[in-house]
């Protein structure tokens, strides 16, 4: 059990080990994505189609014309593609910030990645970013090995840990509800945390399937960002995915309006779900003041902070307050905090170590900084190593901070 205040804090990184990108990778399958949807707008003009998405009946002008609310669709899609290939922003949410009249088109293209995402997750039951990363290596052998990659042997379901953590030592399923304190605060779109949390707590028949709901939905897991779909039910919402790289000229005369009734369904169930998702932008963050604010007090009150997969964007640090919550010299009580910093890079050292120690130098002789009252661990691995090799076990952590 999480018996001292715990929370932990999540970035594109921790969400990697389950098929989902991170900004830059997000950033190019949007591209993909753009392309694909242009053309579906492009055609459905030429045609007149009357088979109109909700994204077009909610987001662009009805008073034009049939025709000129397609072309209007296909041509934000086009300039965000453009946009994109040209800026190469090094994550999406910062160039629709910029560019506010692409964000709808923008959440919904991200909507639809997460989840293509989770549907691969899903499907191949392992994280499809290991093969990718294969076939998008500049060696030719590579590409070989991506063909022949089996992504469910490799180790990275971390939420395993936590999952161990959660049931150790609860005798009862009260104990889930009643010991457990611990908050998980994400800025991240995807759901696989709830998911993997739900169907894991449920499959211990210890706990009963109340207290597992009663455990995870009250207010648990905070979407710094907004999240892809509402949940619960965990279960992914039935899309109608569509042959996304259909040749449209080789279907016959029937098949074109069950094509564009087949896609204005799969986009409208797309939407829906991009309507949860913010940006990083003045206007569209206020939406998530109270969830930002609530997740800066459970940042104050623990006494374990895991940082997992982030990048110490200074805007987001900035969001949750952390530079106060986690400053050494401000703290009132003894505070561990474990932190990720995949392949050691500088600038996130850096960030980190301005954030807790005001100055730039630390982690620098060593991967932990001792305070008075802080105690501050970085791992260069990813989550899963760091929380199986570096960081001992939760368990080990909790008994540290006692």
């Amino acid at each position: 059990m999480f018996t001292t205040p715990t929370v932990f804090i999540l970035g594109a990184g921790a969400s990697w080990h389950y098929g989902y990108p991170t900004g830059e990778g997000l950033v190019n399958k949007i591209i993909k994505k753009a392309e694909l949807a242009s053309t579906y707008f492009e055609y459905s003009m030429k045609a007149q189609s009357q088979e109109l998405p909700e994204y077009i009946i909610k987001e662009i002008n009805q008073s034009l014309s049939l025709e000129e609310q397609w072309k209007t669709a296909f041509e934000l899609c086009n300039e965000l593609k453009r946009g994109l290939e040209t800026v190469k922003p090094l994550v999406i949410d910062y160039y629709l910030g910029w560019n506010e009249h692409l964000q709808s088109i923008g959440r919904l293209l991200i909507a639809w990645v997460i989840f293509e995402c989770e549907k691969n997750y899903s499907e191949l039951k392992g994280n499809i970013n290991r093969r990718e990363l294969l076939e998008s290596s500049l060696f030719g052998q590579d590409h070989q090995r991506a063909k022949d990659c089996d992504v469910t042997k490799y180790d990275d379901d971390w939420y395993r840990f936590v999952l161990h953590k959660l049931a150790i030592n609860c005798k009862s399923s009260n104990d889930l509800l009643k010991k457990n304190d611990v908050r998980f605060i994400t800025f991240n779109y995807d759901v696989s945390l709830e998911i993997a949390l739900s169907q894991g707590l449920k499959h211990i028949k210890q706990f009963t399937p109340e207290d597992v709901d009663k455990f995870l939905w009250n207010d648990r897991i905070r979407h710094i960002y907004g999240r892809v779909r509402k949940i619960p039910p965990i279960e992914m919402p039935h899309l109608n995915w569509v042959d996304q790289h259909v040749d449209l000229n080789k279907l016959g005369s029937g098949a074109h309006q069950q094509y564009q009734r087949t896609y204005r369904e799969f986009l409208d169930g797309i939407y829906s779900a991009s309507l949860e998702i913010r940006v990083i932008d003045p206007k569209d963050k206020k939406a998530n003041e109270d969830v930002i604010a609530a997740a800066a007090e459970d940042i104050k009150h623990a006494k374990l902070v895991y940082i997992l997969g982030y990048g110490f964007d200074e805007n987001n640090s900035g969001r949750l307050e952390l530079s106060e919550s986690l400053y050494h010299q401000i703290l009132t009580e003894k505070i561990f905090v474990f932190f990720t910093n995949f392949q050691d890079h500088n600038r996130v050292k850096k960030r980190a170590s301005g954030l807790f120690l005001r100055n730039t130098e630390g982690f620098q002789l060593t991967q932990i900084e001792t305070r008075a009252k802080g105690v501050y661990e970085m791992s260069v691995r990813n989550v899963y190593d760091a929380l199986a090799l570096d960081f001992e076990s939760l368990e080990q952590n909790e008994k540290g901070n006692q």
